[in-house]
């Protein structure tokens, strides 16, 4: 099942992608304010770029984490209290959760 339907016969999954991307946006902003003193503070052309991309790839990778915490958070809510909103195949559950499904790796999704 396609993502379009998958968010169309399961309210989750459209719950789940909103919450991921009110949760980037906020903290999108914050690493960009932080960028930008960053960029206010220190001189050095090639010191300024190391500390910024030092600090970016801290950012998304403890950020992928935590999409991933909120994924399964929602998901096993769900199984446990709304247990017939999920889907009762296995590859669409699994997408639900941002694993393996029927199109593949979709982790950032």
């Amino acid at each position: 099942m396609s993502f379009d339907e998958l968010s169309t016969k399961y309210p989750i999954f459209k719950l789940r992608n909103n919450l991921i991307d009110l949760e980037r946006g906020i903290t999108d902003k914050f690493l960009g304010r932080v960028l930008t003193i960053i960029d206010a503070t220190i001189a050095d052309k090639e010191q300024r770029k190391a500390i910024k991309d030092l600090i970016k790839n801290e950012y998304y990778r403890d950020g992928l984490d935590f999409n991933q915490v909120c994924k399964d958070t929602l998901y096993f809510f769900f199984e446990d209290y709304f247990p017939n909103a999920l889907p009762d195949n296995k590859d669409d559950r699994a997408a639900i959760r941002g694993m393996e499904g029927p199109q593949g790796s979709i982790n950032n999704n």
